[in-house]
């Protein structure tokens, strides 16, 4: 596993996804922000690009057979829409408006105790409304797209309203920085999910819940930004320069 200075975030945890973990523990985000190069991330973060770097490169003494780049990066595309859909799009739509709930009624009852609750539950409330949008987005116009561009013309190709798919890449892109924010200020407020003395189950359901959204949005945003993403605008790409002139 090579580990160089301008070796980008997203690229070594697409190569083994365990360095997401070390990045991830040195402050450094590689779903919302893995265009960033390793050297620039440590700068920006104030870590030290060789203790990053050494820590990543420990992962090569582990067994190829663990890794899971053939899982991800070697997946065609519309298997890995698919699997996207399927694990991430589907939870989301099932945990979130259990979550939603779950917070609104704790920010009620323990806000006396917990004020942060309440701003947990407003900035909550836009993560649920901007990820309906984003969810219905890939879903009806990127995703068939993407299925149809993989097909090799056994699929129909929809009429989607943009010329090149590197414009709704760019929105998707965009949208996920956003929710990375919101995600980052919701970990702040709950310091990190840390369930206090005096919770209800309610309240350790609900943290519990956040905790487990927080983990599977990461893992969702990385696997669009640094595998789909960019091997659909290569994909497109071919196709393009394989036309007839």
């Amino acid at each position: 596993m090579n580990v160089e200075p301008e070796s980008s975030l997203g690229q070594l945890v697409a190569a083994n996804y365990r360095a997401g973990a070390i990045l991830s523990s040195f402050g450094l985000d590689y779903c919302c922000h893995g265009d960033r190069t390793l050297k620039q991330a440590c700068e920006q973060q104030g870590v030290a690009f060789e203790e990053v770097r050494n820590a990543v490169l420990s992962l090569s003494n582990q067994s190829e057979s663990t890794n899971q780049l053939s899982r991800f990066t070697q997946w065609p595309l519309g298997f890995l829409v698919d699997y996207i859909y399927t694990n991430h799009h589907i939870f989301l739509h099932n945990m979130l408006p259990i979550a939603k709930a779950g917070l609104e009624k704790i920010a009620r009852v323990h806000a006396a105790n917990h004020p942060e609750l309440a701003e947990c539950s407003r900035v909550f409330n836009e993560i649920v409304d901007d990820l309906h949008q984003h969810l219905w987005k890939e879903e009806n116009v990127l995703f068939p797209y993407i299925r149809a561009l993989d097909s090799e013309g056994k699929l129909p190709m929809p009429k989607v309203p943009f010329a090149s798919v590197t414009t709704p890449i760019q929105a998707m892109r965009t949208e996920h920085e956003r929710e990375g924010g919101h995600l980052f200020r919701l970990r702040e407020l709950s310091r990190n999910y840390q369930i206090p003395p005096d919770a209800c189950n309610t309240y350790k359901a609900t943290f519990a819940q956040l905790a487990e959204l927080d983990a599977d949005l990461i893992q969702h945003i990385h696997l669009e930004n640094n595998i789909l993403f960019p091997k659909t605008v290569e994909r497109e790409t071919q196709r393009d320069l394989s036309k007839p002139k």
